[in-house]
């Protein structure tokens, strides 16, 4: 794969249609420079070639907000002022709606064109992928979904390759550091190991469903109905985590935009005396507190005191009624009747020792019920001084009569919530003085006046706003929660059932067939990772050795089998991450992409911001000198204006075809010039 054009409208900083030509004059130079100062549009071009070969990745989002990733909508149309998404900005004041990019390169088999384009209609998106190829029959294209437009793409670059070829020199020390199992899944897909893994998956699916056909027809519908549950339940849970995320966008954008009006009103009054304002501002921060505090104690105590603080005389016939049955006398003896009914035949009669000679089963049986008969009349026959109407048991008069006694005092409690308002309307009007004093309304106009109230007003429906969204929040968190526990349940369950079904012969024979070359696939992989490994492991020394020229802490660079990177010393002690350098790093990155690309035999074009970020004079030399020659068939380095001098461009002259400069002056409307070497640099 050759570029040969780059055709960018209405992205980022690329206003209307701008196109590099990047066709070489002949075979042997490998190397184009595309240079600007900073803003000018390089990183926007670069972020461009990612959006084509790998559409809305979740690293591009993450790059836009550190504390928040945008959703895949969000990165393309924009969130607030925060991000204002991927169309130019130019483009969208004059009113136009597409905007994309477009490559055209060469393979053996003929030339390519690729295009992925939106179109931005209100809050709506459309995307498109085409291919057209001299080798197709027909324009392959996707329309928001995967297919074979996308397919064609990753079988030329698929998108977990993206960063090993396209990718920022002041990020890719990240690789050195890399979480290691995603670091293995990509080394193990660009060395040609995972396909070992594919077939293993695939083993595994058949296995799954010879045993789900050998079922009989009950436990099969059970599955399928299970399997349909779960699906439904992922896709809620799905729906569930976008909305979640949309959810905090739009709280962080009303706390921004509650920010910013507050910013607002602190310069309407920033002329009252900043000692003052701080003395002022602390004890409005106190009394609001405090006044939340005496809101939250009233919200919890009034709804419960209010019926018996207004009915005292209700309250005291209830607690005389409470006394006389929990402290009676006939209470007690009934009380006293009940267990020995319940437990005096029992221990009679059902517990040694026993007459000699013991009596029989039916005389004990007659005995036991006239017993119980007897207790029960003369508990009957006990008088009672309660009302009628309300007879509680003891315990639960016991409780009312604890629960009630504080209601005695009315008067007491009363005024303890009288004090609780008064309190409360104390604070609310010391609120307002401060909130003068503050805005020190006569020293401001009527107009002034007017903005501040509109101000404060907004302020109070955006904090009202903001705490309806984040109780939808809690909400929708706690139905995530809910979908989650249900699909692990649906998948104990689903697992369960395939365990408790029995397999005929034939299928049996089929599962251990595959099993078998399911584990023959696994020594497969050891063996071939093995090799892959040494393979790896002696291309990154050598190039490590050939870029790095200050000194020789790293004598050996080993990787363990799952491609983990350690490095030792002479004496092949560990070296640990936290004793190099961020331009060791860099270079220790650069050695690494250096030898997947060489191993894995990839013809795809290397890409390559501020390639010089982080190093020092010497190592930049060694980079110029032996890495970006030998980098690729193609290789397109956008550095600033400061990485490459006259001096330094003489280092790969002889390997340059094209050069051009960026130029951004406005900040939204880079354009793209070619320009000869010698004029650039000032050769």
């Amino acid at each position: 794969m050759i570029f040969q054009t780059i055709h960018i409208y209405n992205l980022f900083s690329y206003f209307h249609k701008q196109e590099i030509d990047l066709t070489a004059p002949d075979g042997e130079r490998n190397i184009a420079i595309i240079t600007g100062r900073n803003g000018h549009g390089k990183t926007s071009l670069l972020t461009c070639l990612k959006l084509l070969f790998a559409g809305v990745t979740e690293s591009l989002r993450r790059a836009v907000q550190r504390r928040r990733i945008p959703g895949k909508k969000q990165y393309i149309v924009g969130v607030g002022d925060d991000w204002w998404g991927i169309m130019n900005r130019r483009a969208r004041r004059k009113g136009e709606t597409n905007c994309g990019i477009r490559i055209c390169w060469q393979e053996s088999v003929g030339k390519v064109e690729a295009e992925r384009s939106w179109i931005l209609e209100g809050n709506q998106v459309y995307e498109t992928l085409s291919i057209q190829a001299d080798f197709l029959d027909e324009r392959l294209i996707d329309n928001d979904e995967f297919g074979e437009a996308s397919d064609f793409l990753a079988r030329r670059l698929p998108p977990s390759y993206v960063d090993f070829f396209l990718f920022d020199g002041e990020q890719i020390q990240a690789l050195a550091e890399a979480n290691r199992d995603v670091q293995q899944q990509q080394m193990e897909r660009l060395l040609g190991i995972s396909g070992l893994d594919a077939l293993r998956d695939a083993l595994n699916k058949a296995i799954r469903r010879w045993k789900k056909s050998a079922m009989n027809p009950n436990a099969k519908a059970e599955l399928q109905r299970l399997e349909g549950e779960l699906r439904t339940l992922k896709i809620e849970k799905d729906h569930l985590d976008q909305k979640e995320t949309e959810l905090k966008s739009e709280i962080d954008d009303l706390e921004s935009a509650r920010g910013r009006i507050q910013r607002r009103m602190d310069n309407l009054s920033a002329f009252v005396h900043r000692e003052d304002e701080a003395k002022l501002k602390s004890e409005q921060t106190r009394l609001n507190e405090e006044k939340e505090e005496l809101l939250l104690k009233i919200a919890e105590e009034l709804p419960r005191d209010i019926v018996l603080l207004t009915n005292s005389t209700l309250v005291k016939k209830a607690l005389s009624q409470l006394n006389r049955i929990v402290h009676s006398e006939q209470t007690t003896r009934i009380n006293l009747l009940e267990e020995l009914q319940a437990i005096l035949p029992k221990q009679i009669f059902g517990r040694p020792a026993f007459p000699q000679p013991d009596i029989s089963e039916g005389q004990k049986a007659f005995y036991q019920y006239k017993l119980i008969d007897i207790l029960e009349k003369f508990s009957a026959s006990q008088p009672s001084d309660a009302d009628a109407v309300f007879k509680p048991d003891q315990t639960a008069s016991q409780a009312a009569l604890e629960q009630l006694t504080p209601y005695s005092e009315t008067d007491a409690l009363q005024r303890s919530r009288v004090d609780d308002f008064n309190r409360l309307h104390q604070k609310h009007k010391r609120l307002e003085v401060i909130d003068k004093k503050l805005l020190n309304a006569a020293s401001l106009s009527t107009e002034e006046r007017l903005r501040f109230e509109k101000y404060k007003e907004q302020i109070h429906q955006m904090q009202r706003d903001v705490e309806e969204k984040k109780i939808h929040l809690k909400e929708l968190c706690n139905d995530r929660d809910k979908k989650e526990t249900a699909i692990h349940k649906k998948n104990d369950d689903k697992h369960e059932l395939e365990q408790q079904v029995q397999l005929n012969q034939i299928t049996e024979n089929k599962v251990k067939l595959a099993n078998r070359f399911r584990s023959l696939f696994g020594d497969m992989k050891d063996s071939r990772k093995k090799e892959r490994r040494a393979e790896l492991e002696e291309s990154i020394n050598r190039h490590f050795k050939i870029l790095m020229t200050s000194h020789h802490l790293i004598n050996h660079i080993e990787l363990d089998e799952d491609f983990g990177l350690h490095y030792l010393d002479a004496d092949g002690n560990a070296i640990g991450m936290g004793n190099l350098s961020a331009g060791m790093k860099q270079l220790m990155a650069t050695a690494l992409l250096w030898s997947l690309s060489e191993i894995s035999g990839a013809k795809v074009p290397i890409v390559v911001n501020t390639p010089l970020a982080r190093i020092d004079r010497k190592n930049q030399e060694a980079m110029l000198r032996h890495y970006y020659p030998a980098a690729g068939r193609q290789v397109i380095i956008l550095p600033t204006d400061s990485e490459i001098d006259a001096k330094k461009f003489k280092l790969i002259s002889q390997n340059v075809y094209k050069t051009f400069l960026l130029e951004n002056p406005e900040g939204d409307y880079t354009r793209i010039n070619e320009i000869d070497p010698v004029q650039l640099f000032k050769v």
